[in-house]
């Protein structure tokens, strides 16, 4: 009795599966398409505004370079077959290939450099400016003739080689330095001369000065030949400031 209980057990679960199989197996109905078909038609005007259209369009178009791109691609061909007659054949991680890299950037520093140190050893402007003759003083060398140089003996010297308004331009920058001396005014390059005129508290030294400014200012800027006799009226206005300032100070 024991022995049919087991085997009854044993064969339950398949005695169920094929109960499901046959209830599964009845359930399916096969369903038959009994409509008439009809052939899908599509126009052809369609088609070709599909063609038309650019989100549609799946060609590669060809652009063609320029003839910077091409130099360019040129000149890199050039210096990667120099690079490899020099170096030979590299790895692409290696040390030699990050200098190869960095080799046209120094050498554009290199030039660049160069170019700079031939510029300021040159000067161009600077031998531009020795060239140009008389009147031969540049407005940058003011500052070094007021506190430096022989202001009479310059004057002599370019009234004898007949340079007179380099004369005018001594006469001049020695008032400056003789009203600094007496505190009448105090010098400074990038000073103007209506700012002298401001400082010079003696009226009958400032009248002088700023006439004396205005035969300075039209000779030496104006551009043309002096002659000696608007030289010689000129000096005599300097002179006559020297006599005030000598007046003055005493």
């Amino acid at each position: 009795m024991k022995k049919l209980l087991f085997l009854f057990l044993l064969l339950l679960p398949f005695l169920n599966f094929s109960q499901e199989s046959d209830t599964l197996v009845d359930e399916r109905k096969v369903l038959m398409d009994s409509s008439q078909a009809m052939p899908l038609r599509f126009d052809e005007s369609y088609f070709e505004k599909l063609k038309d259209d650019p989100d549609f369009s799946y060609i590669d178009h060809q652009t063609t370079e320029s003839w910077w791109s091409r130099f360019k691609n040129w000149l890199n061909k050039q210096y990667q077959r120099l690079v490899n007659w020099l170096f030979g054949s590299y790895s692409p991680g290696s040390f030699l290939a990050f200098i190869i890299q960095l080799l046209p950037y120094l050498l554009i520093g290199i030039l660049v450099a160069l170019i700079i140190w031939l510029f300021t050893k040159l000067n161009p402007a600077r031998n531009y400016s020795r060239n140009q003759g008389t009147p031969g003083v540049l407005l940058n060398d003011e500052e070094q003739l007021v506190k430096n140089e022989d202001l009479d003996q310059l004057i002599q010297r370019a009234v004898a080689e007949q340079h007179y308004r380099l004369a005018v331009r001594y006469y001049y920058l020695a008032q400056l330095r003789k009203l600094d001396d007496l505190k009448m005014i105090v010098y400074e390059f990038q000073k103007t001369n209506m700012e002298y005129a401001a400082e010079i508290e003696d009226e009958l030294v400032k009248q002088q000065f700023l006439q004396n400014t205005r035969f300075y200012e039209f000779i030496w800027y104006g551009g043309f030949q002096v002659s000696e006799a608007d030289f010689e009226v000129a000096q005599r206005s300097f002179q006559k400031m020297d006599q005030i300032i000598k007046n003055t100070a005493a």
